[in-house]
């Protein structure tokens, strides 16, 4: 993953990245490369699920998507429960449970300038080009995020 990083554009190696693990199997000679490529490979998919994941979670948290923050009722209760940050207690108001704002909870401008940075970020191609066309400026979150 950090190699693919550190070897970016028309260069990168795509599918040969073995010319460069190749050393560090010479290095530790312990199981035949193609043995080491296979578990190296699966390091990386691990990597990139476990990536997807907490930024999907961040993401969804900052932006208090539905369905995709980890901020609910039983995080504050666990909160509660641990004695921390008791004025972020979930709230009985009517029929309806509140959620105090914790200090990262965005208002309506700060998703608003959230987005179009997002929709205007530079990055290299064939990394996240093209976050810009899963920002939905109506909505004020990311929209089809693959797994």
């Amino acid at each position: 993953m950090m190699l693919s990083m550190m070897i970016s554009g028309p260069k990168q190696p795509g599918n040969d990245i073995g010319v460069y693990l190749n050393p560090l199997v010479e290095v530790f000679d312990v199981v035949p490369f193609e043995t080491f490529m296979m578990h190296a490979m699966l390091f990386c998919i691990y990597v990139m699920h476990v990536e997807k994941n907490v930024c999907d979670s961040l993401i969804g948290t900052l932006l208090n998507i539905q369905g995709k923050t980890k901020d609910g009722v039983n995080a504050r209760l666990d909160l509660v429960k641990m004695k921390i940050q008791e004025d972020l207690a979930p709230r009985e108001v009517g029929r309806h449970t509140y959620l105090p704002p914790a200090c990262y909870t965005m208002f309506r401008q700060e998703k608003i300038s959230f987005c179009l940075c997002l929709k205007s970020v530079k990055v290299p191609q064939g990394y996240s080009s093209n976050i810009h066309i899963l920002v939905s400026m109506q909505d004020l979150r990311l929209v089809g995020l693959l797994a």
